[in-house]
């Protein structure tokens, strides 16, 4: 079988494949996806089947994937939201659904089980997340598609564009570092990059560092003068530029999102790896 294919937008494995690569690689079977919806609030996606592996992303409620296989409690899926392939809890999934008419824009929107702010939430939705409402409202609640009730300043319209993804970015300072994560509990440095872009309209915005310095944009050298909006590569790391020298980016550093100078970001990456700013690309 061929491993030409980044299997990580790509599903293939040893015993199957996604039959859209059928003629693009050998596999010994070929699979049609079937549509889940995520039903959770969100949901690691593992980068194997063992649930002590490694987060490859997370998937958040109202998302919708490909499953291709099922066994052992574990759905080998991929995300229709960025096509990221991996394993993730069967039990969060759920066949077809309402389809979504709203897209969270809270960080972090409580769930209520009555349109009463007084009542004890019921679960959260993540920034991100895709909703159903009903088109019932009470008290600047909105119902949702399962009865439960939403604060509808916390929901948007789908097609709504914040272009401003410099502004949508700083609404995450300070969540915690999650690698992997891409929700309002915490997040990587690509997942900011691509929430904050999702918002502005680029839903076509890859997952990870590497596949955004391939993907963003235009690919600067690494002494490009920076400027407001650029994208600061370091190895394995992305942030983005506020004006000519501050970069606010999901960090290791401080476990955190946080405002740093992007020359003292690349003194850290000096010291570790001897790299420093690997690329810049601007939009």
């Amino acid at each position: 079988m061929s491993s030409t294919l980044d299997p990580r937008i790509h599903a293939y494995r040893p015993d199957m494949a996604d039959r859209r690569l059928e003629g693009k690689i050998e596999a010994p079977s070929f699979v049609d996806g079937a549509t889940f919806t995520v039903s959770v609030t969100r949901v690691p996606l593992w980068q194997n089947s063992r649930l002590d592996s490694r987060w490859g992303s997370e998937l958040l409620y109202g998302e919708t994937v490909q499953v291709f296989d099922i066994r052992g409690g574990l759905a080998w899926c991929q995300s229709d939201v960025d096509g990221y392939v991996g394993y993730v809890a069967a039990e969060a999934l759920q066949a077809a659904t309402n389809p979504p008419t709203h897209r969270v824009r809270a960080i972090r929107a409580p769930v209520f089980p009555e349109p009463d702010l007084k009542k004890p939430t019921i679960s959260w939705r993540s920034i991100g997340s895709r909703v159903s409402l009903t088109g019932q409202e009470k008290n600047r609640f909105v119902e949702q598609a399962d009865g439960s009730w939403i604060y509808s300043r916390h929901v948007e319209p789908l097609d709504t564009v914040t272009e401003d993804y410099i502004a949508t970015a700083r609404r995450f300072m300070e969540l915690p570092y999650i690698w992997g994560g891409r929700s309002g509990a915490g997040l990587d440095c690509s997942a900011l990059v691509q929430l904050a872009l999702n918002f502005a309209g680029m839903h076509d915005c890859p997952r990870d560092t590497d596949q955004q310095r391939e993907g963003l944009g235009q690919m600067l050298p690494p002494d490009t003068p920076l400027k407001v909006g650029d994208f600061a590569f370091f190895p394995g790391h992305i942030g983005i530029m506020l004006d000519d020298t501050q970069m606010l980016h999901a960090n290791a550093t401080h476990m955190a999102v946080s405002i740093d100078p992007a020359l003292e970001v690349a003194s850290w990456t000096l010291k570790s790896d001897g790299a420093g700013i690997t690329g810049v690309n601007r939009l």
